[in-house]
């Protein structure tokens, strides 16, 4: 096979080394870029895996915050029904009225959110019963209000009941019914009591007890704690059987409580578990368990065990997750790789997005440069040139054609009552007025400040654009109600001059308020330009402001 040779002035040269050496820089090209790609997915896997340990530590440190948050609440509750116990054993002949005035100058619903109610369940042997339901007949409140004939709940001859002797109740849900017993086994319509288990537990441990939710007032949190005859919790189980008196009741919005607690984070789902064996019932937050990740904090309040709030993620803080992240970063390196062989179509499509933005940013420029910035509106240089085309179609075509200069009265005044923040706010208002009231072959531009300027052609102006300008006057008229003002409505009165081309005014024709027509008789503008008509306009703005507010005049020569 013969060598490739390239010819050249003095003979011919070699080929080979200048295509070994193409091949070579085709060869490193192929190898960096394997490279390249290897190396993005490397950083793509360590992106993910420094966003994971990040988030982990993130979630870690916001659910012990709002695991001890919860657990802080909850304490709280139970410290405030320890010394409600300590405040029953010591004053056992205490009736509603004392009680709730204890409980309103302790302040409960203020240092203690999330409270809603207190009372102390008494323990009633049967052959007690009578002289009990006199005893609480005698002593109702808003927190024990007996309605009718006093029937315990529900009905059955027992030896002992467990009824509400006191209650202030402050919660929506208001009392539990009065005459509920407490320790009936069953409670009607709801299969077995959520509260026995409870009252049964806290006087057997004689520890403050959490009882299972009721299913009457889903959300809400009850606590029981014993109260013994003497003040003293027994040293065993039949001693305390044998002097219990009854239990202190307390009920908190749990719900809320955890609501509270999460502070903003969705992301997170916040549990509280009982650790006893009498009923390990959760009180949770909306939605479902979550099983990503858990950080749980235990609290020294049972039933014997131990109570505990567990947080648990899925999402880790929620947002892009650190998968889907690794996977841009990787396709970030591997799109650069990429574009090494791609760079010539690359550059032609740069051009023409760039060639895209000079037309962009061209076609903004003009238009910035012919509209008002504030309304949007067409400014002074594009009224000029409108109001030039429409009197020339106006003389060629003969039909009518009016310029209308109006003028804000007392415009100065908004600013400086309120400020030139509602100032520009009544001016874009008062532009989308005008531009309300108008057909889509009129316009409406702002010349500045206050002064705006309508341009009408096409309709018959028999009248010198007297009906247009009352139309307008009118509509401004309407109060306006601000964003930047939501507490005040604002009037506000505009003064109207009024030209006409070819003009068609009648001596004697009149503007709002019974103002007469000013001048003679107009009989056209001849070879007057833009500047003189709008002139004109405003001369007749003048002489509507003389006349008094909220008025028009029409230019009559």
């Amino acid at each position: 096979m013969s060598t490739p040779q390239i010819p050249t002035a003095s003979g011919v040269v070699d080929a080979s080394p200048l295509r070994d050496r193409q091949r070579l820089w085709a060869a490193a090209s192929w190898v960096l870029l394997v490279i390249l790609l290897a190396v993005s997915v490397f950083v793509g896997l360590t992106w993910r895996s420094d966003v994971r340990r990040e988030r982990v530590a993130v979630f870690k440190t916001t659910a012990s915050a709002v695991a001890s948050s919860v657990v802080t609440s909850l304490l709280r509750q139970t410290d405030l029904t320890n010394v409600e116990q300590a405040l029953i054993a010591l004053n056992p002949d205490l009736d509603n009225t004392e009680y709730a005035a204890w409980l309103d100058q302790l302040d409960v619903a203020g240092r203690y959110p999330g409270s809603l109610g207190f009372g102390f369940v008494k323990l009633v042997p049967a052959a007690q019963l009578p002289q009990f339901v006199k005893d609480v007949t005698a002593d109702q409140t808003n927190g024990v209000k007996i309605d009718g004939k006093f029937e315990v709940l529900p009905g059955g001859q027992r030896s002992q009941y467990c009824l509400a002797r006191l209650a202030d109740w402050l919660g929506p849900s208001g009392a539990l019914p009065a005459t509920l017993d407490y320790c009936a086994p069953t409670l009607a319509g709801y299969g077995t009591s959520p509260t026995a288990a409870a009252l049964a537990s806290a006087r057997d441990t004689g520890k403050l007890t959490l009882a299972s939710p009721v299913p009457l007032y889903p959300g809400e949190m009850f606590a029981f704690a014993p109260v013994y005859q003497g003040g003293k919790t027994p040293v065993n189980v039949e001693q305390r059987r044998a002097k219990l008196v009854g239990w202190v009741a307390a009920s908190f919005d749990g719900r809320a409580i955890i609501t509270s607690a999460e502070n903003g984070h969705r992301d997170l789902h916040v549990e509280v578990l009982g650790g006893g064996s009498a009923h390990p019932t959760v009180y949770a937050s909306d939605g479902e368990t979550l099983t990503g990740h858990l950080s749980s904090l235990t609290m020294p309040v049972s039933d014997g065990g131990t109570w505990s709030v567990r947080v648990s993620s899925n999402a880790l803080a929620g947002g892009v997750s650190a998968t889907v992240q690794g996977f841009v970063v990787s396709g970030l390196g591997m799109a650069i790789s990429l574009l090494v062989f791609g760079m010539l179509h690359v550059l032609l499509r740069s051009r023409g997005r760039a060639l895209r933005l000079v037309r962009e940013q061209t076609q903004e420029l003009r238009h910035r440069a012919l509209h008002d910035d504030l309304t949007g509106l067409p400014n002074r240089a594009l009224i000029m040139d409108r109001i030039g085309q429409m009197t020339k179609r106006a003389r060629r075509n003969g039909t009518g054609a009016a310029v209308l200069f109006i003028d804000l009265d007392s415009f100065k005044d908004v600013n400086d009552t309120y400020g030139h923040a509602v100032g520009d706010a009544l001016l874009c208002a008062v532009a989308a007025r005008l531009s309300g009231c108008l057909r889509a072959t009129d316009t409406a531009g702002r010349l500045g400040g206050d002064e705006f300027v309508v341009l009408v052609e096409g309709t018959p102006l028999s009248d010198g654009g007297a009906a247009i300008a009352a139309r307008l006057l009118d509509a401004l008229h309407e109060p306006y109600r601000l964003d930047e003002l939501p507490d005040v409505t604002l009037r506000m009165e505009a003064s109207i001059g009024v030209a006409v081309v070819p003009s068609h005014v009648e001596a004697g024709d009149q503007g709002l308020g019974g103002l007469t027509g000013l001048g003679g008789i107009a009989t056209g503008f001849g070879d007057d330009t833009g500047d003189d008509l709008l002139r004109q306009a405003d001369v007749a703005l003048y002489d509507a402001k003389a006349a008094g507010k909220g008025r028009y005049a029409v230019f009559a020569g």
